[in-house]
């Protein structure tokens, strides 16, 4: 994927695409899975705005997975990332999740979810740049995969607090809609996007000070087309994105 926006180059390439999982045992309930991303992304930036920076590394999550029953999966494994020209891993924490399967279709997830990219966010409301530097989200995600549409609502815990503690709470709220206005026909397909975010700093308990949430929302189209017998698609999307600040006290000026 190359970008190239105006005041600044940035190239990168990744793939997005989960590898095929390399199981124990095609009917065994236990398997164990690798999944990695190399990757390399290079912003260059020539203004006061933003420092430019280049992403070159590795990150990587074997885990192994439990089928309890067709409809409950449990995971558990590790999660790292090792950046190309540094000898230790730079990021190595635990990685687990429950997943379930209550109808077909939708699944409620609480542990490690489906972050970053995987929302499919526009990337004025939410940047891939994450999934280079930040840990795996945590919290609770519901999905819901149909021929009429697809769905992420998502709520990711970043900062949890005891009572005592000299800090405060914070997560991120999020959703996203992708309504399929029209059935694949002759390769060419319409969908309605919807997505917003809101991030909140405070809580009942920890440090004193003024709470934040700060809200982003976007409206848009999609079009895309995907030739017959084909896995590749072109396509394009745009997006309406809106702004507003919830906070008691106003601190942002923008």
């Amino acid at each position: 994927m190359y970008h190239f926006p105006a005041n600044a180059q940035e190239q990168s390439f990744f793939s997005d695409e989960e590898p095929v999982p390399q199981t124990v045992s095609d009917h065994h309930p236990l398997s164990f899975q690798f999944q990695a991303i190399s990757f390399l992304k290079n912003n260059e930036y020539f203004n006061p705005l933003d420092e430019g920076i280049t992403f070159l590394g590795t990150a990587f999550n074997p885990r192994l997975k439990y089928d309890a029953g067709g409809r409950v999966t449990l995971i558990a494994g590790w999660y790292g990332i090792l950046y190309s020209g540094k000898d230790k891993i730079s990021l190595s924490l635990p990685y687990y999740h429950v997943a379930w399967q209550f109808t077909p279709g939708y699944f409620i997830k609480m542990g490690n979810i489906n972050g970053f990219h995987n929302h499919r966010l526009p990337e004025p409301l939410f940047s891939y740049d994450r999934m280079y530097t930040e840990v795996p989200e945590t919290g609770v995600q519901i999905t819901g995969n149909t021929k009429r549409h697809q769905t992420d609502v998502w709520l990711n815990w970043e900062n949890f607090i005891l009572p005592g503690e000299n800090d405060k709470e914070e997560f991120v709220i999020g959703g996203r809609t992708f309504v399929f206005l029209k059935p694949l026909s002759d390769g060419w397909n319409m969908a309605l996007a919807l997505n917003g975010i809101a991030a909140h700093r405070g809580g009942q308990v920890g440090a004193e000070g003024n709470m934040s949430t700060l809200m982003n929302s976007a409206c848009g189209l999609m079009a895309w087309y995907k030739p017959a017998q084909s896995t590749d698609s072109i396509g394009i999307r745009n997006d309406f994105c809106g702004y507003n600040d919830a906070s008691p006290v106003k601190m942002k000026l923008y």
